[in-house]
Formats: structure tokens, C-alpha cells, sequence
């Protein structure tokens, strides 16, 4: 009985633990959500995930992520995959 109940344990705290990190989860997206200017920032990722490469497309870009808030410290992060 004693292994039973150890396995029933185990599977209480598994659960238990998903459904917390579900909870943080939702919670989370919630407030991504709500924040305007975590909106904008989505918006401004996607369109630079769809744009197509060349000098025009970055200069508007450069210039949308320019109307975000100046208190925030931003970054754009550039990577090169090399295929040898």
C-alpha cells in the first residue's frame, strides 16, 4: 500500500506543478498583453521576422523602432548563419 500511495504522491506534485507554471504562464501573457508598449514591441518583432532584406525595409524599421518609448533601452540583435 505504502508504494501506491508514493506513486499517487508523485503524480499529486507532478500535476500540482504544471498547473502552477500554467498559472505564471497565462499570467504572464496576460500582463504582455495589457502593457502597450510590450504590444508595440511584438508588433515591431513580427514585422521584422516578415520584411523582406534590404536597405529600405531596415530603414523603416529602424524608424518604427524609433517611436518606441526613449526611456527604454533597446536593442536589435543580428545573426548570420554561415554555411560551409
Amino acid at each position: 500500500k505504502s508504494i501506491k500511495y508514493l506513486i499517487l504522491h508523485l503524480l499529486l506534485l507532478v500535476f500540482f506543478t504544471l498547473d502552477k507554471l500554467v498559472q505564471k504562464f497565462v499570467k504572464h501573457l496576460h500582463a504582455v498583453a495589457a502593457d502597450e508598449t510590450d504590444t508595440k514591441l511584438l508588433h515591431l518583432y513580427s514585422y521584422g521576422n516578415y520584411r523582406k532584406p534590404g536597405r529600405f525595409f531596415d530603414i523603416v524599421f529602424n524608424e518604427n523602432a524609433r517611436a518606441l518609448p526613449h526611456d527604454l533601452n533597446t536593442y536589435q540583435i543580428v545573426y548570420v548563419i554561415l554555411i560551409s
